[in-house]
């Protein structure tokens, strides 16, 4: 087995390691690299490798040895008695996507230099793996390109794809109707496989390897294109799958949705829920993201604020769940402490779980905004209480979990909303935690006013397709309540009248008209507006706290969603609760008082 030369870890060193792949004039041929230790203060000309690990098993192997200009002695050492032994020089293991990678981009007669992590950082070592990540950002910004490796050809359907978004012609709306006639087509299905499907767009870490001023060549089989065109190419695709996603959503018959595809104006009144829906609450596709995101990055000053890409992003995947947070850190505005650690073993070093750096990650965005906690929600996760120790506090985001496509919403349209409005200062002061934010005790502390008690609960679609679904379940799944409104005074909770739709008309009740929320609200949970939160919070208690279990809209009457997604007309609408504009400043001190509520 390689034996790896040990990397300087002191603070402030860049010390990294380079690949060199050699030459072959056969694809097939065996893979052969040479491997020396260098400085990001000196670095030689090299290219870094943006790709997919992909499955564990059935890994490759390939002959790995140290530069002659580096002599290791244990290593050529292991190579010669694996030699000896197997008659072969191959010591090293890759996946198999890896070793895809560097037969397809390794050239005939000449060496490359590359950075690849799974080789240049020793992955067991947490220790060095803490260091180098720590350098990932710079890694890719002192690299003279970026080679972008999709994947191989999958029976030529990149191919197909490219050639066929090459040949359509866009009109100047931007409408085709050529790519209408070729949704259910092989190259229509082609363009799926290359632009959502491939596994390399599930990762977090893409954002770091390509959002920046450096060169980008993107490899997909045999095929090369310069990131310019790759990005043209998936606008022309991307302009037409949005229309025919929300078109097979919608419950239409085949020849209705080619006609209704050619009048937009139609299509969007028989798609008004749909669209607002996803418009509000779907997270971009990450080449959606890339070709939005690339051009900012030209600037080498322009540095996105952390808490806008972990939810932005929070559906890309990671195997560690560490990296859902450091595969976006290194190209956030700096204004959080945020530890690199990878190492869980006490023997080792200085500790730190998942749980904890999820945990301080959290209270440092809550310090600012307390709008985060709507990012909690997600029918993935139970809601429990974190003083145990093991389990992630109810106030702190799992960043592997997903979200409703309704909690989503909560978030994106908070700030049409302005629940807790204190024009009088009748708050005395925005929540805030009273725990220090290294401590480990689970506690996040808010303060603010109850406002109802959940009385019953009704699970609905958001879009039309299921609409009149009688087990709703799915992404898009809301769940409406009927509460009881409260106030909280003299240490009593006290029931005032309720104008919202009645618990008995049920059969009318929609998402339009009636209070929604969390899709884990119960019988018993609480609303309460909370000091810094622009929607009302619901609260389930929890022996002398509270767990947090989402955010929710107070609705009376009848609302347009749609005039909420138009700037000019999301002014105050009628059919909300007062409440969510504000109004419970006004009875501060007179039918209800200031609480504190410590979320376990």
């Amino acid at each position: 087995m390689f034996t790896y030369l040990p990397l300087d870890l002191t603070p402030g060193s860049q010390e990294i390691r380079f690949l060199n792949l050699l030459p072959a004039s056969s694809f097939d041929a065996a893979i052969h690299c040479t491997i020396f230790n260098g400085s990001l203060q000196a670095p030689p000309h090299y290219e870094a490798l943006s790709y997919v690990w992909g499955t564990e098993s059935d890994k490759s192997k390939i002959c790995l040895m140290y530069d002659a200009a580096q002599s290791n002695a244990a290593s050529k050492a292991d190579v010669e008695n694996h030699i000896t032994r197997t008659g072969t020089g191959l010591n090293f293991e890759v996946t198999p996507n890896l070793a895809s990678a560097l037969r397809h981009i390794r050239h005939d007669n000449l060496s490359r230099t590359l950075w690849i992590d799974a080789i240049c950082i020793n992955q067991v070592d947490a220790n060095e793996k803490s260091h180098q990540v720590a350098q990932m950002r710079q890694v890719y910004l002192s690299a003279q390109g970026v080679i972008m490796w999709l994947g191989p050809e999958l029976s030529s359907s990149s191919s197909l794809a490219i050639k066929f978004l090459r040949s359509v012609r866009m009109g100047e709306d931007g409408q085709s109707q050529y790519l209408y006639q070729e949704a259910d087509s092989p190259a229509w299905f082609a363009c799926d496989d290359l632009f959502l499907k491939r596994p390399y767009w599930g990762r977090s870490w893409i954002l770091q390897e390509v959002l920046h001023n450096r060169p980008v060549t993107v490899h997909v089989g045999n095929n090369v294109l310069d990131i310019d065109e790759f990005f043209r190419l998936f606008k022309k695709y991307f302009t037409f799958r949005k229309v025919l996603s929300s078109l097979s959503m919608s419950g239409l018959s085949t020849e209705e949705q080619r006609r209704l595809s050619k009048e937009p104006e139609k299509l969007n009144k028989v798609l008004a829920n749909d669209q607002w829906f996803r418009a509000s609450g779907t997270t971009e596709s990450m080449p959606d993201a890339l070709v939005y995101m690339r051009p900012l990055f030209q600037d080498p000053e322009y540095l996105p604020r952390l808490g806008y890409l972990l939810y932005t992003f929070r559906d890309q995947g990671a195997t560690i769940p560490k990296d859902k947070i450091y595969s976006l850190y290194g190209i956030a505005k700096q204004e959080y402490d945020i530890e690199i650690n990878y190492n869980e073993d006490p023997v080792k070093g200085a500790t730190l779980t998942t749980r904890d750096l999820y945990m301080r990650t959290t209270r440092q965005l809550l310090a600012n905004v307390l709008v985060v906690l709507l990012w909690i929600e997600s029918p993935q996760r139970k809601i429990a209480s974190g003083l145990d120790g093991t389990n992630l506090p109810s106030w702190v985001p799992d960043f592997m979990t997903e979200q409703h496509l309704s909690a989503r919403c909560l978030y994106t349209k908070s700030t049409l909303f302005c629940a807790s409005r204190d024009p009088n200062g009748m708050w005395k002061g925005p929540s805030a935690d009273k725990e220090n934010d290294l401590k480990s005790s689970g506690i996040f502390t808010i303060r603010g006013v109850r406002v109802g008690r959940i009385e019953n609960t009704r699970d609905v679609h958001a879009t039309r397709k299921w609409s009149e679904d009688k087990a709703a379940q799915g992404w898009d799944k809301l769940r409406l309540f009927w509460y009881e409104p409260i106030r909280h005074l003299n240490g009593m909770d006290t029931a005032i009248s309720n104008e919202a739709v009645p618990e008995s008309d049920v059969s009318s009740a929609t998402f339009e008209n009636t209070s929604w929320g969390p899709c884990k609200a119960e019988r018993g949970d609480i609303i309460v507006v909370a000091a810094g939160s622009n929607i009302p919070l619901v609260l389930r208690k929890e022996g002398e706290g509270f767990l947090f279990v989402g955010g929710c809209w107070l609705v009376k009457s009848q609302i347009n969603l749609s005039a909420l997604l138009e700037p000019e007309k999301s002014s105050k609408q009628e059919g909300f609760d007062e409440i969510m504009y504000g109004s419970i400043a006004k009875e501060i001190g007179k039918t209800c008082v200031v609480e504190e509520f410590e979320l376990y």
